[in-house]
């Protein structure tokens, strides 16, 4: 492969192994073609390490325990700290299952006011805050918010445009995502792709296996498939949330299903711990008995979850 390089005034074309753009689950392929003696070129407009790492996943993560910890207490009031969330849609985290939704707004709402179904036009400058105007998409009616800081949560498109991968022969879908098979190629011969390029399931665990699995087609005639059967994910808020799986709306269109749900206060520590409402909820296969999803909200629920992820994968 080669790479165009700049020097002094000029450019060269160096050539080299293998070709890595992007620094987040990228470095997994960066070490192993290292560890196989391959020359690298590690191309990264920066900083080192992708979003994970400087302004996802990593940092969030350091604000959630001191978070956590002012809901425990119950501080939020006393310092003085008022939060209002203004949601499009009709309920909180939507892909959730309906009662754990339900459940969150309902907690979420003793510490902070919730519009749901309300739809942002318009954002001004007012002094040393901010006036944020809204409108219910129900009764259509026009709401009026001030707040001092805002926090903006817009989602994610594809950047793909920024590589020009039309240029190689690339594909990328309507979404502007980059289009592989289940081997993670790409429609052009000895180009992969991984992570958020490709639009699958935009979790920093996810990439790094994706990463594992098109390096090992990369230099293998024997292909290994990319699995997402058993891909959880977690919601960092107040109670927590972690799910794995199909949810039961999802499982229905496929299968005969059964649907169980247990509460933490079944369990002795449940009860110690004053959780009457918290709870995990099963939606398995009825004929074999197999766990088709998973879903828990309340504490600890990302680190509960392994112990369901280890015999979903199976």
């Amino acid at each position: 492969m080669s790479a165009l390089t700049k020097k002094g005034k000029g450019e060269s074309m160096k050539e080299y192994d293998v070709v890595v753009i992007g620094s987040g689950a990228g470095m997994v392929i960066v070490e192993g073609a290292l560890s196989q003696g391959l020359r690298v070129a590690l191309v990264d407009k920066g900083p080192l390490g992708g979003t994970c790492l400087n302004v996802g996943c990593i940092p969030s993560k350091m604000l959630i325990y001191p978070a956590d910890r002012i809901a425990e207490i119950q501080e939020a009031k006393k310092l003085g700290i008022d939060v209002t969330i203004v949601q499009r849609r009709d309920r909180l985290v939507r892909n959730e299952e309906p009662e754990i939704s339900e459940l969150l707004k309902r907690e979420m709402a003793k510490r902070m006011k919730i519009y749901t179904n309300t739809e942002v036009s318009e954002v001004k400058k007012n002094g040393d805050g901010y006036t944020i105007i809204g409108r219910d998409k129900i009764i259509g009616e026009e709401k009026e918010f001030t707040a001092e800081h805002i926090m903006i949560a817009t989602g994610r498109k594809s950047n793909a445009d920024l590589l020009k991968v039309e240029n190689t022969g690339v594909e990328t879908d309507e979404r502007g995502y980059v289009k592989v098979n289940d081997y993670l190629e790409t429609s052009k011969e000895n180009i992969w792709a991984l992570g958020d390029a490709i639009g699958k399931y935009m979790f920093r665990h996810v990439a790094n296996h994706e990463a594992l699995v098109a390096w090992h087609n990369s230099i293998h005639t024997e292909e290994v498939k990319m699995e997402y059967r058993a891909i959880p994910h977690a919601v960092f808020s107040h109670p927590q949330i972690a799910s794995v799986g199909l949810t039961e709306e999802q499982a229905k269109k496929d299968y005969d299903i059964v649907v169980g749900k247990a509460n933490y206060s079944a369990v002795a520590k449940g009860e110690a711990m004053m959780e009457t409402e918290s709870f995990a909820k099963a939606i398995v296969e009825k004929s074999s008995m197999k766990i088709l999803g998973f879903h828990i909200i309340g504490p600890y629920a990302p680190i509960l979850i392994q112990e369901v992820i280890t015999t979903h994968g199976k």
